[in-house]
């Protein structure tokens, strides 16, 4: 059970109406439960391992949101409530296997997946300090996946790698709609995905690869067999169930001196819809196809038994796939900067220094806000005596004024006279923060 704030307006930090730590509506929130118990078998022979696994999975989540205040119900307020409670039963069989073939080595995986969902309650609600005054709709959902995959690893040369693999997915939603049984209904979809990996070297401590495949996203049941728009009793378009993605990527891993590792990668990933947020609903929606392009530059360096540093660079240019200027994606991050160094001595002590930097990134489709960038450092330092080791950790050490997260969108507080403003609407970091651990190794 925790009480925490979602997304806070910019303007009523800058007003002083509320602190950077503050909340508009205070009873927000909410609380989860899971509670899981799996099983897992193995035999393995001269060259071929068997695997399987059950499991099951109890889940309920009451979640509290209130992202737009008072612009739907002046009296009321806009808060509202998720429910969802599930229960979930699945396994694994998997088979792995050595052979050769035309003169060379390959590894055989294939493995088959069942996943059952039975959803005995999912729910919209409107609420007011947690106490339900309507029902925007519930409903019962079953959910059904089975997957089956095949993939072989092959070492034609000492220097020539390949692997290839192609799965299939099946998906049924069967949608019990309580309140609007118009949007209630069944659906079946399956959808097959192939990949190709190919590795070269190295030489001179050169390595080349790339990769490709396609992938997908599945969609929420209740949008695949949707009607009427439960907000407002308009008709509603259905959402496809599975979302086609493909992508690709080629590389070089490669160690130019002593000790360094380098990775430098050239990627991109189309979707055939990308889901963007909607601040007055707290949800998703499906939009225009996407595509992104990026490159990765992955460093690790090991400086002596005792210490090694790291810096990872990303870089991406995303967009939607329309006829429009207005083709940015809304979150969707253009650069990221992780670095960090790590010591162990031999007299027990311990640390690492990390920094983490995202940069601006668009709010909005046509660009025109932006987020502020965020740089968050943290330190731990420990000591180990024996089996016992003791660590202080300092998260945000420069007690930054950053941001988790940032959006976009209108929100309307009672003491402003227009109906609703469009404003940056944000989640704090923490403030500096100290933690004392203490581990025991058996």
């Amino acid at each position: 059970d925790w009480n925490s704030s979602d997304q806070i307006p910019l303007r009523a930090v800058e007003s002083g109406e509320i602190t950077r730590y503050g909340q508009i509506d205070s009873t927000l929130g909410g609380n989860t439960s899971r509670y899981s118990l799996s099983g897992n078998w193995k035999r393995l022979s001269e060259s071929t391992l068997l695997e399987a696994n059950l499991y099951t999975v109890l889940y309920e989540l009451d979640l509290f949101s209130d992202f737009t205040y008072y612009s739907e119900d002046s009296v009321n307020g806009d808060q509202f409530e998720q429910r969802d409670k599930r229960t979930i039963v699945g396994g694994n069989l998997s088979l792995t296997t050595d052979v050769t073939a035309f003169g060379c080595p390959h590894v055989v995986r294939a493995a088959l997946q069942n996943r059952a969902e039975f959803i005995r309650e999912v729910g919209l609600y409107r609420t007011v300090e947690r106490r339900r005054v309507s029902t925007v709709r519930q409903d019962k959902v079953n959910q059904l996946v089975t997957g089956a995959y095949v993939s072989v690893g092959s070492n034609w040369l000492a220097k020539v790698r390949t692997e290839i693999g192609i799965r299939g997915d099946l998906f049924t939603f069967d949608v019990d709609a309580i309140t609007e049984p118009l949007n209630g209904g069944s659906v079946t979809e399956g959808i097959i995905s192939p990949k190709v990996s190919v590795a070269v070297g190295p030489w001179s401590g050169i390595e080349v690869y790339g990769n490709a495949g396609f992938g997908f996203h599945s969609n929420d049941a209740r949008g695949t067999v949707i009607v009427i728009d439960p907000a407002n009793g308009q008709p509603a378009e259905k959402v496809d169930p599975l979302v086609r993605s493909i992508g690709a990527e080629i590389g070089l891993r490669m160690s130019p001196v002593s000790r360094l590792r380098s990775t430098i990668a050239v990627w991109t990933l189309e979707l055939d819809s990308e889901l963007l947020f909607v601040g007055d609903g707290g949800t998703t929606e499906p939009s225009d196809k996407s595509r992104r392009t990026g490159i990765e530059f992955a460093n690790a360096f090991r400086a002596g038994r005792n210490i090694s540093f790291d810096l990872d660079l990303t870089l991406t240019r995303a967009r939607l796939i329309n006829e429009s200027e207005e083709n940015r994606i809304p979150g969707a991050l253009e650069s990221v900067l992780a670095a960090g160094v790590m010591f162990d001595l031999s007299s027990g002590i311990s640390g690492a220094l990390r920094i983490r930097h995202f940069g601006e990134y668009p709010l909005v489709e046509d660009n025109s806000m932006r987020s502020q960038p965020s740089t968050l450092v943290n330190a731990s330092l420990g000591y180990r005596f024996q089996d016992v080791t003791l660590t202080v950790s300092v998260l945000n050490a420069l007690n930054e004024d950053d941001s988790d997260i940032q959006y976009y969108y209108g929100s309307h507080l009672l003491s402003e006279a227009t109906p609703e403003t469009e404003d940056v609407h944000f989640h704090p970091v923490e403030p500096r923060s100290f933690r004392l651990s203490l581990s025991y190794g058996l």
